[in-house]
């Protein structure tokens, strides 16, 4: 019997990964929060980790997404032309591909696709709720907006605003929002703007900026996190194993890991390490972070009590897929 299932998703999962040009910012991480970030992506992008498998699922189905809102749109009566077109910024070494621009009132105007699970779509109610979140690659969802209206106006479009145009992927339902190039949009345009200036100016050297100060929702899964977090220096709230400490510790991880699949010893093993890190909220050793916080428990119980929570997570081997 033929494994249907497998066979579309290893045949989605087998297509060849694009690395970006080394002589481009890309449009779409223009808002990331770490230049560092941006700038190893053209100083040495042979390094980024692997995508996930199951993100690469997730950009598959974004396509389809985006081809069904342009669908409905049309249907409505809207005109979508210059579909994945690309444009250039030579000044700033910016390059992005628009999903199109949307006809109104005579004129072309940006139009960005999205597509969120429910529970995401329904939060996101205007840009500033994008800017606002907690999670990386929302936040830098109105950066890529705004380039592409720089874009447009460095071609000799006179643009003033662009379009976002979000589907919640349950039902299909749409919500459109707007981004003016005004008011605050021209402050956090220009901090955009000389963020890029300082990746140019360290590509140039071939030297990446220094590093943010460390950000679980940033730096936790930056697919440069296995070579920008071996060498971080500790931080408030951040312990960075070095020496004896670190050998002993590193061990431990590494036997957690083998004995996780065999179940042996697992327990014993695993209550070592979190001994040895109680009331730390962030450790790095290695390819390994342990995060860690207090949890107080008092409802429901005769006597309240508190106990020390940490989670273990393999930065090289584990990627979380968006929503």
């Amino acid at each position: 019997m033929h494994d249907i299932d497998k066979v579309i998703i290893r045949k989605i999962q087998d297509k060849p990964a694009h690395l970006p040009v080394r002589e481009w910012n890309q449009a779409h991480r223009a808002g990331a929060t770490c230049a560092r970030e941006l700038a190893y992506w053209r100083i040495d992008p042979e390094h980024a980790l692997p995508t996930d498998k199951r993100l690469q699922l997730y950009f598959e189905h974004g396509h389809w997404v985006e081809r069904e809102a342009v669908a409905n749109l049309e249907n409505a009566g809207y005109e979508v032309k210059e579909r994945d077109s690309q444009f250039e910024w030579p000044k700033m070494q910016l390059r992005g591909h628009m999903d199109g621009k949307i006809v109104l009132d005579s004129k072309k105007v940006p139009i960005e696709i999205k597509g969120y699970a429910p529970w995401v779509w329904a939060k996101m109610n205007t840009i500033a709720d994008f800017r606002n979140s907690n999670v990386e690659y929302i936040r830098r969802v109105p950066g890529q907006l705004l380039s592409y209206i720089m874009l447009d106006n460095v071609s000799g479009r006179k643009t003033n605003f662009a379009l976002l145009h979000l589907i919640n992927k349950q039902n299909s339902e749409p919500k459109t929002l707007r981004l003016s190039l005004d008011g605050d949009t021209l402050i956090w345009g220009e901090q955009m703007l000389k963020k890029l200036e300082r990746v140019n100016k360290a590509v140039k050297r071939g030297i990446p900026p220094e590093r943010i100060k460390y950000e679980e929702n940033v730096c936790g899964v930056c697919r440069f996190r296995h070579v920008c977090l071996k060498d971080i220096r500790p931080a408030k709230g951040l312990v960075v194993f070095r020496g004896e400490r670190y050998d002993h510790l590193l061990a431990l991880l590494e036997a957690r890991a083998k004995l996780k699949d065999a179940h042996a010893n697992y327990e014993e093993v695993d209550a070592e390490i979190k001994e040895g890190v109680e009331g730390m909220k962030k450790v790095v050793c290695g390819d390994w972070i342990i995060s860690g916080q207090e949890v107080k428990v008092g409802r429901q119980v005769r006597k309240p009590y508190k106990f020390w929570r940490s989670s273990i997570i393999n930065i090289v081997k584990e990627n979380k897929a968006p929503e």
